[in-house]
């Protein structure tokens, strides 16, 4: 074999070599082309069967174009391009950011409405006074953490004596400063605490006035059982009387405070109604009691409900604009870090190194970017959206013993399903709201019941027996006050002899 030959051959072997080599790295190119093809694909059926949000369509629709349909010439600068989006990105984590004067956005125009929408002049504003109290508020001090969980209980449920609880009454002895401002505020009708829509577990102010109203309202109810047990009847009435306004005040703030206000309600309802019955009353502390609840038997919760309405509204606007923060000049950006009630709830500060730092703090608004809207009033739309399902429940002929409905809430990859299950919770809103009528109804009829057991004790001291029926006493009470608000008719009144029964459809007035 000659040297031309072998020089040809080798040739020969290099070309078939080099031609193999290329099969075989085109082979794992279309390999790697179809895979990520695939993965896209997949990707792409998830984000269409998920109602992904349309920037992540968007996204994966120019990856999938760029295999299929770019031409391949172009190829190199789409990816070069997209290398170049990715450093900048980069560059941008690591470049220095001012972050002074940042903070949460929130909704502060509409705040500002609703607070002048239900302003009252301060001179008939008892939150003033209240607001005083709070000043100088410390948890341990007006709360007895010196008495086990029974006694706890008892003593502001039932009536107790010096000789048994020495301790808690020197300690009330300690508290007549608060009692008598209490009493100052009770004099007010009108109350309106600033109208809080922010996450309680941020707002230090808002803890210490939710906890200042429980430890006060608990101190009323004490003095007053203690009082009444020892035989100080006057100022036993004055408290219960007092505590009965405080809860009148409690109405007129957030539905929070309602809910507190119940319980202390319901206790005062029943220590005045014994002392109706139970008792030899005069008729001035009967006409004080009278006096007390007859200005508070209307249904009323079509327009109370209404204003608490506004208020969960622009709480739950708040409560999303924690992903956006804003600056003193107005500009507008996602939140570079979780919101201490996301690290609190969800992150448990187990991360709490990793968003300490400023580079990490910025890569969470890249994805942030994608997924919420870009606006904060954008986002609030969603929020209204969702919100006005509940809407009707404000109208004074909702039908609130229709069939609860089903939610439909079915899992997405967007924005308004995190606004709906945040919201709804497979109908757990609907269930408060129905849970808060029921209770605000029961409140309802045990004052309406406080005021027909006045005039069945006037009965008493004038004939010297029961009413047989509420045909005895229907000129001596309001007609409201016969009617049970859950059916819209007549309480039931069953007299016994010596002893009678006073009860609604959903509730028992007495013997209670």
């Amino acid at each position: 074999m000659t040297e031309a030959q072998t020089q040809n051959d080798d040739k020969s072997e290099s070309c078939k070599t080099s031609i193999r080599r290329k099969k075989k790295s085109g082979l794992t190119s279309r390999v790697f082309k179809w895979l990520f093809l695939s993965i896209l694909t997949v990707l792409f059926l998830l984000a269409l069967a998920f109602d992904a949000p349309p920037k992540i369509f968007i996204l994966i629709l120019i990856f999938i174009t760029a295999f299929t349909a770019l031409p391949k010439p172009y190829c190199k600068y789409f990816w070069l391009t997209s290398a170049g989006v990715v450093i900048a990105l980069i560059v941008w984590i690591f470049l220095p950011e001012e972050d002074t004067g940042w903070r949460p956005y929130t909704f502060d125009e509409e705040l500002a409405a609703l607070e002048a929408k239900y302003a009252i002049p301060n001179e008939e504003n008892a939150a003033l006074i209240y607001d005083s109290l709070l000043k100088d508020y410390e948890r341990k001090t007006m709360n007895p953490d010196f008495l086990d969980r029974d006694a706890n209980r008892l003593t502001y449920s039932e009536q107790w004596t010096s000789e048994e609880y020495p301790e808690l009454a020197e300690w009330i002895k300690q508290q007549q400063d608060t009692i008598q401002t209490l009493f100052k505020a009770a004099k007010k009708d009108k109350c309106r605490f600033p109208i809080n829509v922010q996450l309680e577990v941020t707002d230090k102010m808002e803890i210490n006035r939710l906890s200042a109203v429980r430890s006060w309202a608990l101190i009323l109810l004490r003095a007053a059982n203690n009082d009444m047990a020892e035989g100080r009847t006057e100022r036993a009435l004055e408290k219960y009387l007092c505590a009965i306004r405080f809860t009148n005040h409690l109405n007129q703030q957030r539905i929070i405070y309602m809910l507190m206000g119940c319980s202390l309600q319901e206790q005062t309802l029943i220590a005045l109604n014994r002392f109706l019955i139970d008792s030899e009353p005069t008729a001035e502390q009967i006409q004080l009691i009278s006096d007390t609840v007859e200005g508070d038997l209307q249904d009323n919760w079509s327009s109370d409900f209404s204003r608490w309405f506004e208020t969960e509204v622009l709480f739950w606007k708040n409560a999303f604009g924690l992903f956006y923060e804003v600056n003193p000049d107005g500009k507008i950006r996602f939140r570079r870090k979780p919101s201490p009630v996301i690290n609190h709830f969800f992150l448990r500060n187990r991360f709490g190194r990793f968003f300490r730092d400023k580079k990490a703090n910025k890569i969470c608004a890249i994805p942030a970017w994608f997924f919420l809207p870009s606006t904060p009033q954008k986002a609030a739309e969603t929020i209204e959206a969702v919100m006005d399902k509940y809407h009707p429940m404000t109208r004074p002929d909702y039908d609130w013993n229709k069939t609860q409905t089903q939610s439909d809430l079915r899992f997405k990859l967007n924005y308004n399903y995190m606004v709906k299950s945040a919201i709804i919770k497979e109908n757990s809103t609907e269930q408060f709201y129905r849970s808060y009528h029921d209770m605000y109804l029961e409140q309802l009829t045990l004052r309406r019941g406080t005021r027909l057991l006045v005039a069945i004790r006037q009965y008493k001291n004038e004939n010297g027996k029961w009413p047989e029926s509420f045909d005895s006493i229907k000129n001596a009470a309001p007609a409201e006050a016969f009617l049970d608000p859950v059916t819209g008719k007549s309480l039931q009144y069953e007299n016994h002899g010596k002893r009678f029964s006073l009860y609604g459809a959903n509730t028992n007035v007495w013997p209670r």
